[in-house]
């Protein structure tokens, strides 16, 4: 997974509680241009990541790597 993906599926959650992503930043302790570093390179630290996780209320849940995991990622096995 590609890492302008995840921060996008946190910037599209996050807009579903209704949090822009100024808001969300700032909820995460962090600046517009760390975030902007971050989208160019695609590449930072994991605490980056984790703080814009719990800004948004989500959390990296580590799964298999196989389609009964993209499946049920997907609501799509039950």
């Amino acid at each position: 997974m590609k890492l302008n993906y995840l921060i996008d599926q946190i910037f599209s959650d996050a807009a579903k509680k209704n949090l822009s992503r100024q808001q969300l930043t700032n909820h995460a302790g962090l600046h517009q241009p760390a975030i902007s570093r971050l989208l160019s390179t695609g590449d930072c630290r994991f605490s980056t990541i984790n703080k814009l996780l719990e800004a948004a209320g989500l959390k990296l849940v580590v799964v298999p790597d196989n389609e009964a995991s993209e499946k049920l990622a997907r609501g799509e096995l039950f």
